[in-house]
């Protein structure tokens, strides 16, 4: 494991990295030819077929390679970031890459028209989760560049956000829509005697069981495919959930169907079990970052929601809302914690 300050300068070094046009253009562009690859291995030649002049020298200018007498070679910052980060870096330049060139295209109906702008963005059509349905070859192949990407999300975000959820005491958890499992492992590190079960899509699951495989916090993590929305929700180890989780899901989801699955949420609890939100804010609740790095989350932004919008939702099933916990991740985060009244 990296040590913090290892850690927190590879953050900074990703995120100056995606909120730079060169970088991202051409950093995307030498993930798909898997010339990042051939570099981690060593410095290839300037004849190189892949290494053509124009990527190359935006590369450079970027600050990704340094220029040898008869080729090129990563900078050894590069070195460490991708040793550590590179399948985060990859998910998370290619999606910025998409939602720019949406925003870029669209802007105008993503502003004003909302519906009309999720219908004709590739963003929305990245996340397809009728292919998630099943675990059949081409669906996990879907499916995987959406589960990595939201796993890259998580991995930075677990260690910020984790320390701010009230789970002392607590033995069983239940995750809605928990993806590869990547913020339930954070959790599980931080709670020796906590025990989680994540329910999410078949494939999604299927991709979680193998991200989590390695790491001895799975022996406490349970994956059950099915969707949220109709299908029961599980127990975990055998007794009803003492905390139900919704980690940046529910602002997928119109209203309704969120009111539904926190109704159903709520009749599943323990008794005096708690349900927690985690959602990013929306815009303007904090800094927002600079040039390309805002494009992933913009392209989402008429879907994040006030704590208001969540308190009445929880109000109508007898929930009290505490104090919103506020953390600045890359965009502002929302803890909301609910109890029932009583």
């Amino acid at each position: 494991m990296l040590d913090p300050e290892s850690a927190e300068a590879g953050a900074a070094l990703e995120q100056s990295l995606l909120a730079d046009f060169a970088a991202v253009f051409s950093l995307n562009i030498a993930f798909q030819r898997g010339l990042m690859t051939r570099l981690l291995r060593g410095p290839i030649s300037g004849d190189d077929p892949d290494a053509a002049p124009i990527l190359m020298e935006m590369l450079h200018r970027a600050k990704v390679v340094a220029p040898l007498r008869q080729g090129w070679q990563l900078r050894a910052e590069m070195v460490d970031l991708l040793a550590t980060r590179a399948a985060s870096l990859r998910a998370k330049v290619s999606f910025t890459a998409l939602a720019a060139a949406d925003l870029l295209a669209g802007g105008e109906q993503m502003i004003f028209a909302p519906e009309a702008f999720a219908q004709a963005a590739r963003t929305f059509q990245f996340f397809c989760y009728h292919r998630a349905r099943d675990t059949r070859a081409a669906s996990l192949q879907d499916t995987a560049p959406w589960v990595e990407y939201v796993t890259a999300l998580s991995e930075a975000e677990a260690p910020l956000l984790a320390p701010y959820l009230p789970l002392d005491g607590v033995t069983r958890l239940l995750e809605i829509g928990g993806n590869s499992g990547a913020f339930a492992l954070a959790l599980l590190e931080r709670h020796p005697a906590l025990q989680i079960a994540i329910m999410d899509l078949p494939a999604v699951c299927h991709l979680g069981q193998s991200y989590v495989a390695s790491r001895p916090e799975a022996a406490r993590l349970v994956f059950h495919a099915g969707d949220a929305r109709v299908d029961p929700l599980p127990t975990v180890r055998g007794g009803p959930p003492e905390v139900i989780l919704f980690k940046s899901m529910l602002h997928d989801w119109t209203e309704k169907a969120q009111r539904d699955m926190l109704a159903r949420a709520a009749d599943h609890l323990a008794p005096q079990g708690r349900l927690i939100i985690c959602e990013r804010a929306p815009l303007g609740a904090g800094d927002l970052p600079l040039g390309l790095g805002l494009a992933p989350h913009l392209v989402f932004a008429t879907y994040y929601r006030k704590a208001e919008h969540y308190r009445l939702l929880l109000a109508d099933l007898g929930f009290e809302l505490l104090a919103p916990v506020e953390v600045e991740v890359d965009l502002t985060f929302q803890i909301l914690i609910a109890e029932r009244r009583g």
